[in-house]
């Protein structure tokens, strides 16, 4: 497969390097000539996709440039489909060198990845997540063992899902992408291996957060309340395993099992299981600041202002540069907590 003539401008992620991109025969990205500069993410791609036989998302064809891109959920005329697959798929020939073909380059290479990822979820970093999926997608067709593709196809997914959240990391249009692909990736995971609760449990919040109208909650819903049970069943005292059936409660009403007191009582437990989980621990190992910030909000919803604080606090203290708390929900209980002075005076 190659991505054919020259690739125009593409993101700014890619790092800039001149180069013209086609696949070669082993089905590795190369980097050849002409490919003049990596540009703003934002912008909008036409191309033909085709999914490979590590079950990843990749464009056919040429991948060109579309003019006049809009930051949100405008459409630019013209066709566009899946852009945010050529860009993962450019990222990963720009910036990845040849897929490691050995188990020991696959785990450097893959230990590289994890650690960019870590660095780029707590800060918001749409760009660099961009750029990791795209190299883990290259990384999936190398991995030399059954383990080492579960891995990648989980990390992946992880990534979509994570990217789903993030304001403005993809087009609005496409953000359903995202999930529909993280869903195909986990299933396959799955049917390669039923016994792994934490791709269940990822694949319980990817269900939720695909429900978008009741319609979807009735059949989503039931999903991903089977895949967090099953989770629970294989794990329960994993801390990742808790934290997102807390988080799925959460959004679950009260009558179908869910609410803020059963959320917070799985929540609080998933913070106690993080604090005995070690911090070295081969991945996957993240979550214990998104627990506090759940925790955070319960409090501030309930109108505990007091105790929100020290929620949010604690997920600063584990990660000071966590964008989530810092930018979104610590100012928005900094206001509230204006109002209330003003409102006792």
């Amino acid at each position: 497969m190659k991505v054919e003539r020259s690739v125009e401008r593409v993101g700014h992620a890619c790092r800039r390097r001149s180069s013209a991109v086609t696949r070669g025969t082993g089905g590795v990205m190369k980097v050849g000539k002409n490919v003049e500069r990596v540009e703003n993410l934002s912008r909008r791609w036409s191309f033909a996709v085709v999914r490979d036989t590590g079950g990843v998302m990749r464009p056919e064809r040429s991948v060109e440039r579309i003019e006049n891109p809009s930051r949100r959920s405008r459409r630019t005329s013209g066709p566009v489909r899946r852009p945010i697959v050529a860009l993962f798929a450019v990222c990963a020939a720009l910036a990845t060198p040849a897929a490691p073909t050995g188990a020991a380059d696959f785990d450097e290479t893959f230990a590289a990845l994890v650690e960019r990822l870590e660095r780029a979820y707590p800060a918001g970093d749409a760009a660099e997540l961009i750029a990791v999926r795209a190299d883990l997608a290259d990384l999936l067709d190398a991995g030399p063992t059954a383990g080492q593709r579960s891995i990648t196809r989980y990390t992946i997914a992880y990534v979509n899902w994570r990217l789903f959240t993030v304001p403005d990391a993809v087009p609005a249009d496409d953000r359903a992408a995202l999930l529909d692909d993280a869903v195909d990736l986990l299933t396959r995971d799955l049917e390669a291996d039923d016994g792994n609760a934490e791709s269940h449990a990822l694949l319980a919040s990817v269900y939720g957060m695909q429900i978008d109208s009741a319609w979807k909650g009735m059949t989503l819903g039931r999903r991903a309340s089977r895949a967090s049970a099953r989770a629970l069943e294989l794990a329960p005292g994993n801390p990742r395993v808790l934290l997102q059936d807390g988080v799925g409660k959460l959004h679950t009403p009260r009558m179908f099992g869910g609410g803020a007191d059963r959320a917070e009582a799985l929540l609080l437990r998933a913070v106690a299981a993080f604090r005995t989980e070690p911090p070295d621990r081969p991945w996957p190992r993240w979550g214990h600041i998104d627990a506090w910030a759940w925790l955070g909000q319960i409090s501030a919803e309930r109108g505990d202002l007091a105790p929100a604080r020290r929620y949010y606090e604690r997920a600063l203290d584990l990660e000071p540069g966590f964008a989530w708390v810092r930018d979104a929900l610590l100012p928005a209980l900094e206001a509230r907590e204006r109002q209330a002075r003003e409102s006792a005076r």
